[in-house]
């Protein structure tokens, strides 16, 4: 699962799995941006960075964010989402993923971790 944060004074994205997790501090130009972008850039992170801890199986990936998850599906229709999409499949990472991929929306306690991660 991942998350993002927007209202507090040093906000991340935030992803975990299995007791593995990373965050990327949203500084710079990246402070500035919608949080339906940061939300959709930790699911797409996720699909890149945990899949090879976790080589065998199949991937669930969870996110409190409907656009997130449809950025990752590919059945998202904003001008933003559209572009880390396809960003995103130029990595060899994320396609691989998808091949193996579920995805399934969270929220209150289940996204615990991740929001304090984004925090």
């Amino acid at each position: 699962m991942s998350d993002a944060c927007s209202d507090v004074a040093d906000p991340y994205i935030c992803g975990m799995a299995g007791g593995v997790y990373w965050r990327f501090p949203l500084t710079g130009e990246w402070r500035r941006r919608h949080i339906t972008l940061t939300e959709a850039c930790g699911s797409v992170l996720n699909c890149i960075i945990l899949p090879k801890y976790f080589p065998n199986g199949q991937v669930v990936l969870e996110s409190d964010a409907t656009a997130a998850l449809a950025t990752v599906a590919g059945s998202t229709a904003t001008d933003n989402l559209l572009y880390l999409r396809r960003r995103a499949r130029q990595e060899t990472e994320f396609r691989a993923t998808l091949l193996r991929l579920w995805t399934t929306h969270c929220k209150g306690w289940g996204n615990g971790l991740c929001d304090a991660g984004s925090r």
